[in-house]
């Protein structure tokens, strides 16, 4: 219980990074890396890294998506939630932004990654991607357990 005078820190309402290893949709790691991290804030969201970086025996079938953490569960009983997406060909050194939709009515998966106009990424979009190429999905995700 806080009582009158008593100091609250905003960092009192966050856990400790928690490391998981990213469960990707479409990707299939080969000799890649993948890497994610995950922290709690209060009982309703979460922050959320994941990313991984290409190799040269990783391959892409269909569209990207990230499944969330064990356990975990996107609200989506408003609307949709989109999370912060960047994409890097490392031969050009160009950069991309998208974004990661959380499934339809919630759930455990970011579906779909979505660029510039409207392009869902894929083993060709936002670029053909190959070894050294990174994928980072990093935002703050509402969700129900």
């Amino acid at each position: 219980m806080v009582l009158a005078g008593d100091l609250v820190r905003a960092s009192d309402g966050y856990s400790d990074w928690t490391a998981f290893t990213p469960s990707w949709v479409g990707f299939t790691q080969g000799n890649g890396t993948i890497a994610g991290a995950w922290r709690r804030i209060g009982n309703h969201t979460i922050d959320l890294v994941a990313q991984f970086l290409f190799g040269s025996t990783s391959s892409i079938a269909g569209s990207l998506g990230l499944v969330l953490p064990a356990g975990l569960s996107g609200d989506g009983s408003a609307h949709r939630q989109g999370i912060p997406a960047f994409a890097l060909d490392s031969s050009t050194n160009t950069g991309v932004t998208g974004v990661a939709l959380l499934q339809s009515g919630g759930g455990t998966t970011l579906d779909r990654i979505f660029g510039a106009v409207t392009q869902q990424w894929s083993s060709s979009l936002p670029f053909t991607w190959a070894s050294g190429d990174l994928c980072l999905v990093q935002g703050t995700v509402r969700i129900t357990t």
